[in-house]
């Protein structure tokens, strides 16, 4: 039995149907989240990724939700653009939110709305910086949707890895009861070069604990552990590899280059789950830890697979017994 690893792993998958490569309809991909609610492995499944301009046409398919289940979502903005016209999409995308928790009530939740920084945000110093997340804040809480987490995306952040960590400092949610804000990683693509290097990731997870930031991964992410790309000739990171990086280096305040081996970890008989906790050589966390940590580190990934990550876990030998998260 390994509840520890339910613990870790609970609630992570945001499942990306209508995405590449999958790229389903929507009512495709909505019906496949709606029978993946109900399999054996449904702890596993998070929120249901939707474009912001596909809500209207999410709410049309709404009948097909069962009377007593709840659709959380996390919602996409517009394309990376400049301010002025990222704050006009930004004020639509609200409105569409509104409108459709308004029409279902409790049947439907947003959880995480995700964006890229507008192009020209990158350019600002520090206080400009503030000044356009304190737009977005007040933006939300406008629209009465203050309750929820906004995660910020910037393209090859890695290259941006030292301007990321000072605006995280503006970011910070300690003590904060209304809007959430957190980064949004791309951990791979269709290039080599949409690829970071281990080491940026290690410092990425650092740096968002030390500023108390929350973050959330996507691209390519459906094997646990580190493996080689052979038609690209590159290494894939593992969703199972990056959350126990981040869930580790929580609880014990690793440094980025105690962090980096983690990643980069292919062995998975070096990741022990037991009752009580789980370890990754001598490194150890308990279920409580793991709780508290998951909620303040990486909290998700997306994914436009839900069967092939399960198959990844099943390869390994890592799913005999799983309760889940209690």
């Amino acid at each position: 039995m390994r509840p520890s690893l339910g613990c870790l792993l609970a609630d992570s998958l945001d499942y990306a149907g209508m995405f590449p490569p999958a790229e389903l309809p929507l009512e495709t991909a909505l019906r496949n989240y709606l029978d993946y609610q109900r399999r054996e492995h449904s702890w596993f499944l998070g929120r249901f990724v939707c474009p912001a301009k596909g809500l209207s046409e999410l709410a049309g398919l709404l009948l097909l939700l069962p009377p007593d289940s709840r659709l959380r979502l996390s919602v996409l903005g517009q394309s990376q653009q400049p301010s002025a016209d990222w704050f006009a999409a930004l004020e639509a995308d609200l409105a569409a939110m509104k409108r459709l928790c308004a029409e279902h009530g409790e049947r439907v939740r947003v959880d995480y709305y995700e964006a890229p920084l507008p192009r020209d945000a990158l350019a600002l110093d520090p206080v400009a910086l503030t000044v356009l997340l304190n737009r977005v804040r007040e933006r939300f809480e406008a629209a009465g949707m203050s309750r929820l987490s906004v995660f910020l995306e910037t393209r090859r952040w890695w290259e941006l890895l030292q301007a990321i960590g000072e605006a995280a400092q503006l970011f910070s949610n300690e003590g904060d009861e209304g809007i959430r804000f957190g980064w949004k990683i791309r951990a791979g693509g269709s290039e080599p070069c949409d690829f970071p290097a281990a080491s940026a990731v290690a410092h990425l997870i650092a740096g968002c604990r030390d500023a108390r930031l929350p973050w959330k991964a996507t691209a390519g992410l459906h094997e646990p552990l580190r493996a080689i790309d052979r038609q690209l000739n590159v290494f894939r990171f593992g969703f199972l590899s990056l959350i126990a990086a981040a869930v580790l280096a929580q609880v014990h305040n690793l440094t980025a280059a105690q962090i980096q081996p983690i990643l980069e970890e292919t062995h998975a008989d070096r990741f022990r789950f037991s009752d009580s906790g789980f370890s990754w050589q001598t490194i150890t966390a308990n279920r409580d830890q793991i709780a508290a940590a998951r909620d303040r580190s990486m909290v998700s990934f997306g994914s436009c697979s839900f069967a092939e990550p399960i198959e990844g876990l099943e390869r390994l030998k890592l799913l005999e017994g799983v309760a889940g998260h209690d």
